[in-house]
């Protein structure tokens, strides 16, 4: 990170440990909670019914079972206890099993990865509760193959700045080698951590991926290749991440490509049909009947020709435009996050310090989300994170950012309000006003939301009024 100066000018501020720990922290606390709380409560609500209605020796035991976790193993004080302190001496063994299972599955995301301390930072945390569960339960611990499980099963990142991807790489590069015994080819995160603009992309994240499949597999069968299925495609990304010859590099590399290109050419021609369509409506409108009249108004041709030629420039732009030269394909980046139908099933925790930048004097930054259903006058470039990571989450995800914390009351951000209170449940907020977490004196905020949950009722929060000191992030927040 020292070697990647704060940078005003492109909104870049290099988080500090003590902030990126805490929100690390609460990130994993707030998933686990999310998934054992309601796992807890639905299976005492069945246990009950199962009781009730047939009074059967099963569910009976069915119902002791979950009772013998106790309320209290599965709240979100005793979570938190669990990831802060890590101390899982209380917790039964099923409950152990189905903590380790969500550790294993948890899909973690930082849009604007930086130096990649936050996902780091999670990367260590998951290790630390796997370690314990491993020497609770007696069981054999790999401390590197451990790491490596994380990073591949869980850990995923993009920036558009290449030196910055560089970093991030190298740090968890370097997170393996300390567990290493002997000297060892280090694992290949190109399709991990990418060099890209997370906030552009040509495809939406619901379109059809079958046609993808038959379109390459009929070029590969006239090539006499195997065919390829979205799993061979999925066992290619996670198969390289341990290629160590050039060779075999390279041949991963030109398959990938190769199944990429295909969902560009695919996608491609679908908008090529679209067009086709609007401009033959276009065409038939401007025919001449028998009369020699044509058969659109002058109104509906216009309008037909509005529509064709905002088409075409759409397509044009997506082709040649600068705007889509780092664009990011989440589907095509990123297979493991598809289910076996294809389906992008999004991330478990988002979390980011994104960029700061206010639209003054950037407009030529702001220019090509003018249509952007987030974008307002006055607005912070932040807000466009925000509205991805949504659209990147799962239900019951969980959003933590730390951003500029004037959105709360500034004329340009009545729509991220709006958004935030539409669509997420605010967990906690934390505003530092006047102290300054970064050198170059931003005032922020700590906020973690869960999208698509209901309004909490007791928000924790935190207004700093006067200055804090060293441990502001200790015991201090108020209900």
């Amino acid at each position: 990170e020292n070697l990647l100066e704060n940078n005003a000018e492109t909104g870049a501020f290099y988080t500090p440990k003590k902030v990126v720990h805490y929100m690390c922290q609460e990130s994993l606390i707030e998933y686990l909670t999310t998934h054992l709380s309601k796992e807890y409560t639905v299976y005492r609500a069945i246990g009950n019914q199962q009781v009730e209605l047939f009074g059967n020796e099963v569910a009976q035991g069915q119902l002791q079972m979950m009772e013998s976790l106790g309320d209290k193993a599965l709240d979100r004080e005793a979570i938190a206890s669990i990831v802060k302190n890590k101390d899982i001496s209380s917790l039964t063994a099923q409950l152990l099993t189905r903590m380790s299972d969500l550790l294993n599955t948890v899909k973690i995301c930082d849009p604007a990865i930086g130096s990649g301390a936050f996902p780091m930072g999670l990367l260590q945390e998951i290790f630390a509760i796997k370690e314990l569960i491993a020497v609770h339960t007696n069981h054999n611990f790999d401390a590197a193959k451990t790491k490596e499980n994380i990073i591949q099963n869980s850990i995923y990142g993009v920036d558009i700045e290449k030196g910055a991807v560089d970093i991030a790489r190298l740090r968890f590069w370097l997170s393996l080698i300390v567990n290493e015994e002997k000297p060892k080819a280090l694992p290949n995160l190109d399709y991990k951590i990418v060099v890209g603009n997370s906030l552009i992309s040509r495809y939406n994240l619901n379109s059809p991926i079958d046609d993808v499949f038959e379109t390459i597999n009929r070029n590969r069968k006239n090539n006499k290749l195997q065919p390829i299925t979205l799993q061979s495609y999925k066992d290619s990304i996670n198969d390289y991440m341990y290629v160590s010859d050039s060779k075999s590099k390279r041949e991963y590399k030109e398959l990938i490509k190769e199944i990429k290109d295909a969902f560009v050419s695919n996608y491609g021609n679908e908008k090529i049909k679209a067009l086709a369509k609007i401009r033959g409506k276009y065409e038939n409108l401007l025919r001449v009947d028998i009369f020699g009249k044509t058969i659109g108004s002058k109104t509906e041709i216009s309008k037909a020709k509005k529509e064709l030629d905002a088409e075409e420039n759409k397509r044009k732009e997506a082709n040649e435009g600068l705007f889509y030269t780092n664009a990011i394909e989440w589907r095509f980046e990123f297979p493991n996050l598809l289910d076996e139908d294809g389906n992008f099933i999004g991330f478990d925790i988002v979390i980011a310090n994104p960029p700061y930048i206010g639209q003054k004097g950037n407009k030529e930054l702001f220019e090509p989300f003018v249509k952007h259903p987030a974008f307002e006058k006055k607005m912070d470039y932040w807000y466009f994170f925000l509205n991805k990571s949504f659209e990147l989450s799962k239900d019951s995800a969980v959003n933590t950012f730390i951003t500029p914390n004037y959105w709360i009351t500034a004329q340009g951000g009545k729509k991220i309000r709006k958004h935030i209170i539409d669509n997420y449940s605010i967990v906690e907020y934390i505003n530092f006003n006047d102290n300054a977490i970064f050198a170059a004196g931003v005032h922020t905020n700590i906020f973690t939301l869960k999208k698509n949950e209901k309004p909490n009722q007791n928000i924790k929060t935190t207004i700093y009024q006067n200055k804090y000191n060293k441990d502001f992030l200790k015991n201090q927040h108020k209900e």
